[in-house]
């Protein structure tokens, strides 16, 4: 099964982020609902079915990369949605700074009465939300199908 996720605001959504570059500089970047975004070492997007917001990963969460998560879940968290799904399926790994970036968003969203949930986590995500006993604080689901059937 197949399920794309659109959103079509009034007005585009929007988020502005520093992105770090190869050079070691931070970038000013829009970021925008739809578009991939990010460096080398992690790409992001950001979409919406309107029930759920969709932050999709590729790469590798590091002290490097991080902000390109943060942005994501930023820009998910303006989206007027019950949910925002993250999917780890196409990271490698995720560092004590990618993880406190989404236990952060957690808290805020929950804060809001909404929810955060991992989706389809590389196995080296799930071996790390085990070890440190994460899973307890960010739940999972096995795929973004899932998403729209937790409650």
């Amino acid at each position: 099964m197949s399920i794309e996720f659109l959103h079509t605001p009034s007005a585009p959504l929007e988020e502005r982020a520093l992105i770090g570059g190869a050079d070691g500089r931070a970038t000013d970047v829009a970021v925008r609902l739809g578009a991939w975004f990010g460096d080398e070492r992690l790409r992001a997007r950001v979409s919406s079915n309107g029930a759920v917001a969709l932050v999709e990963l590729r790469g590798e969460v590091g002290e490097d990369s991080a902000a390109a998560l943060v942005s994501a879940l930023d820009l998910a968290r303006g989206v007027p949605s019950q949910t925002v799904g993250v999917v780890l399926r196409h990271v490698g790994w995720v560092d004590s700074e990618g993880f406190g970036a989404l236990i952060l968003a957690q808290k805020r969203l929950v804060e809001q009465g909404r929810r955060l949930l991992l989706c389809a986590p590389s196995e080296p995500v799930r071996d790390a939300l085990r070890l440190t006993r994460l899973e307890v604080l960010l739940p999972v689901v096995r795929s973004v199908a899932d998403l729209h059937g937790t409650t």
